[in-house]
This record gives structure tokens, C-alpha cells and sequence, in this order.
């Protein structure tokens, strides 16, 4: 298991910023980050996860809806307490 820097973590933030008109801070996150950028970011950030349906495995999901066993990405958005400001300073 690989294991991500916060360095790197901060690196793949900047390279998947979401658009002025999203909701999200950054999209398109690899999946296989997320443990490792939950441990860096505890608490600063709500994530959401995305993927598609997984017919094969017997998922199929609303287009609003994907869980973390099948999601293949994720994406980040800030909390109310405006944190993650200090990330980008």
C-alpha cells in the first residue's frame, strides 16, 4: 500500500480544482488517497465519493448517490469553519 505524502496530497488538490461555479473545492481525487488524506486533513474537508455502477458486482446506483466500496474517485468540499484557507496560504 502506498503511502501519500501531505506534500503530495496538497499537490493533487491543486492539480483537480473544481471549477468557480462547483460546489466541490477539488474533484477527481484518487481513491486509493483517501486514507492517507484523511489522516492529513482530519475534520477540514467533507468528502464525497464518485464511481459508476458496478453491473458485474450486482451495484447500480442513482447518479447522486455512490458508495466507498465502489467508488473509483472522490471529491472534496469545504466546512463551514473555513480551515482549509490556511492550506492554500
Amino acid at each position: 500500500m502506498t503511502e501519500y505524502s501531505k506534500k503530495y496530497c496538497m499537490e493533487k488538490i491543486r492539480d483537480n480544482l473544481s471549477t468557480h461555479s462547483e460546489g466541490s473545492l477539488a474533484k477527481n481525487l484518487p481513491i486509493d488517497m483517501l486514507h492517507d488524506f484523511k489522516k492529513h486533513f482530519r475534520g477540514m474537508f467533507r468528502i464525497r465519493y464518485r464511481g459508476g455502477s458496478n453491473r458485474a458486482m450486482g451495484y447500480r446506483r442513482s447518479p447522486y448517490h455512490c458508495i466507498q466500496r465502489f467508488a473509483t474517485s472522490f471529491a472534496i468540499y469545504p466546512t463551514d469553519d473555513g480551515r482549509y484557507l490556511e492550506l492554500f496560504r
